[in-house]
């Protein structure tokens, strides 16, 4: 479950995790099937990333609609993020190892956008 799931679902979780600590347990848990308490996104991409595993989302429980979106995690749209950048807004300082680490994966991101 992530940690802004309501109180009752979280109490009965096995784990209460951040996203990429899901994604850690699904890797490294011997068990083949999961209940993941998060939004869909998520759902799917556990399924693509270990298709040899199965994931059930909770999507009929009472803290979720039924696509089990959650709306503070679409709060950041790419629009927002332009608009910051041209504006200059909303600055986020990094150390500079990670700031080296993120540039080496958008400059591939960007290479391969310019070989489509």
């Amino acid at each position: 479950m992530h940690p802004e799931c309501n109180p009752d679902v979280t109490e009965l979780a096995d784990a209460v995790l951040s996203t990429s600590g899901m994604v850690e347990y699904a890797r490294t848990s011997s068990a083949n099937e999961f209940i993941i308490g998060t939004e869909k996104g998520l759902v799917d991409m556990l399924q693509r990333m270990f298709p040899d595993k199965t994931f059930h989302p909770i999507y009929n429980h009472k803290s979720c609609d039924e696509s089990c979106v959650c709306p503070y995690m679409k709060s950041i749209t790419i629009g927002k993020v332009r608009r910051a950048l041209e504006q200059g807004t909303h600055e986020i300082i990094v150390p500079e190892d990670i700031r080296r680490k993120a540039l080496k994966g958008i400059e591939r991101m960007l290479a391969l956008g310019r070989d489509t």
